[in-house]
């Protein structure tokens, strides 16, 4: 346990004390061998607090398992304050790019591991994401207007296809084959993301 609350400190992770019980764990025994743990807890960082609240943890009882649950209510008369303007994130359709994966290898290995395994490891994301957001400055911005261009440029050299028309549309169709992919990939991730803040 020593390690773990080590680990917790050193992740600026804090513990948030659920209002009821304070066990996520019973064996059920009816004798004397009986004997109950608190095997989940939530935690929170102090930026993540000071964005949502520290809510309200309860554990709920168990019904087909003997693990209970931790439910988080989000104390809704709390100040939400907005996110820092600029903040980035991963995208996924990032992956698609042919010169992503080195952009993430050199910003990885940058950061120096002799500061040990947690703190190295939070240097090396955030020199990642800086690295993403210069990158991500220079690329031309994925839209369905520009594949609805493409696909229609396509579709008039397809209504009058000629041998000297064929590599142009070869190459469209390449193009247009890899933004359909990145496209999918982001509404995927914003639908995610939707989904996970307001549900159906």
């Amino acid at each position: 346990m020593t390690l773990f609350a080590d680990t917790l400190i050193e992740c600026g992770l804090y513990d948030l004390r659920s209002t009821n019980s304070q066990y996520t764990w019973s064996n059920n025994r009816l004798d004397d061998l009986f004997t109950k743990e608190k095997l989940y807890r939530a935690v929170a960082s102090t930026a993540w607090c000071d964005t949502f609240g520290n809510g309200d943890i309860q554990v709920l009882s168990p019904i087909t398992f003997d693990h209970c649950p931790l439910l988080h209510i989000v104390d809704t008369s709390h100040h939400f304050h907005s996110f820092p303007h600029g903040l980035h994130r991963y995208e996924a359709s990032w992956n698609t790019y042919a010169n992503f994966a080195k952009i993430v290898a050199y910003s990885w290995m940058e950061v120096d591991p002799s500061h040990g395994d947690l703190p190295s490891l939070s240097k090396k994301l955030e020199c990642c994401m800086r690295s993403f957001k210069r990158w991500s400055k220079n690329q031309t911005p994925l839209s369905d207007h520009k594949l609805q261009s493409k696909i229609h440029r396509l579709d008039t050299i397809q209504s009058n296809l000629q041998a000297t028309t064929v590599e142009e549309a070869s190459q469209l169709k390449k193009e247009i084959s890899a933004m359909q992919h990145s496209l999918h990939l982001k509404w995927k991730q914003r639908a995610k993301i939707h989904w996970l803040q307001k549900g159906d």
